[in-house]
């Protein structure tokens, strides 16, 4: 246990040195203190509390006050089922059916929103604030996370580390968790900033900001699984960060449009794309999804769409034993 400690702590050290973690920090932090230093709680004519900006001289702003119901309507629409068969996307029928969605999304959304306007314009700028945090964190921790174990497989380093009493498997998963402890304490203290500044600056302490630190770092873990398995595989830090981010960005993207069109039914006459579509959906995760679910649960829906998550699980417990299967076998 001592041992896997220590390469922990080995990768801790290394994260502190990185640049690009001390750019990490540096953008949570100013981002955290710029959303809280531009808001300000005013008074209605009719003396209701509400959520306003040093921007404008309106007394509510309207861009937190639209994030609770934005955000809900967004985890709705990842879980939604294609549209009844044979309505086609643009048509009249189309535009009845979203009618319908968005009456019975307004009616569920009208039940489960916080009770205030002060109070629901808090959560969702908890929300519109994460959003963007995630998306910073992802990104650099790419550029982070691609060196890690090309940088340990490097002739000397894997010496040291292998020349003290502890199996691969020690160092394979201190260097994995050891990766995750430098962003899981960045995301952490910038939920902190944000739960304590947004307290003392509106009287609102919302806890449930909180909710996302399980599942943002889950997607993280996720993420670094599919990179360290780069590495490991090509030796090359620069390999693993352009695949990394070609896998991110492009392939990633293209997924979930792709995911979007099948279920505007637009695929219908092409049952094979149809059900290429389906099943891409069903067994292949796809990162933009799992972050925008990770935020959204800070919005407390009861029905939370976990399906992703399930399936990130397998591709983590897959990614990490063809990692540590190659790592195993490498000559050093």
């Amino acid at each position: 246990m001592t041992a896997f400690l220590a390469m922990i702590g080995d990768t801790w050290r290394l994260s502190r040195k990185q640049v690009v973690f001390i750019i990490l920090l540096v953008l949570l932090t100013l981002l955290a203190g710029f959303m809280i230093a531009v808001v300000k709680v005013n008074t209605t004519d009719d003396g209701e509390l509400v959520l306003g900006d040093i921007f404008s001289d309106r007394p509510e702003n309207r861009l937190a006050a639209s994030q609770w119901y934005q955000g809900y309507r967004l985890v709705n629409r990842l879980g939604q089922e294609r549209p009844p068969e044979g309505v086609k996307f643009d048509s009249p029928e189309w535009d009845e059916y979203q009618e319908r969605v968005k009456a019975r999304r307004k009616e569920t959304t009208d039940n489960l929103a916080p009770p205030s306007r002060l109070e629901r314009s808090v959560v969702g700028w908890h929300y519109f604030t994460q959003s963007i945090m995630v998306v910073i964190a992802m990104w650099l921790f790419i550029a982070a996370a691609a060196g890690y174990f090309p940088g340990l497989m490097e002739a000397g380093a894997i010496d040291v580390v292998l020349s003290k009493p502890m199996g691969r498997l020690k160092i394979f998963a201190g260097r994995f968790v050891g990766g995750l402890v430098f962003l899981g304490g960045a995301v952490l203290l910038f939920q902190l900033i944000m739960y304590v500044g947004l307290g003392l600056r509106t009287g609102i302490w919302y806890g449930g900001a909180f909710a996302s630190i399980t599942p943002i770092m889950f997607t993280a873990a996720l993420l670094y699984s599919v990179v360290a398995f780069l590495g490991i595989l090509s030796r090359s830090a620069v390999f693993a960060l352009t695949v990394g981010y070609f896998l991110y960005i492009a392939v990633d993207s293209g997924l979930k449009i792709f995911s979007q069109v099948q279920l505007m039914g637009e695929l219908e006459d092409y049952p094979f794309f149809d059900n290429l579509a389906i099943w891409l959906r069903e067994w292949i995760p796809n990162f933009s999804t799992l972050q925008e679910l990770s935020t959204a649960s800070v919005l407390a829906i009861p029905d939370f769409d976990w399906r992703p998550f399930y399936i990130g699980g397998l591709w983590l417990a897959a990614s990490l034993s063809a990692g540590f299967f190659i790592f195993k076998r490498r000559d050093f």
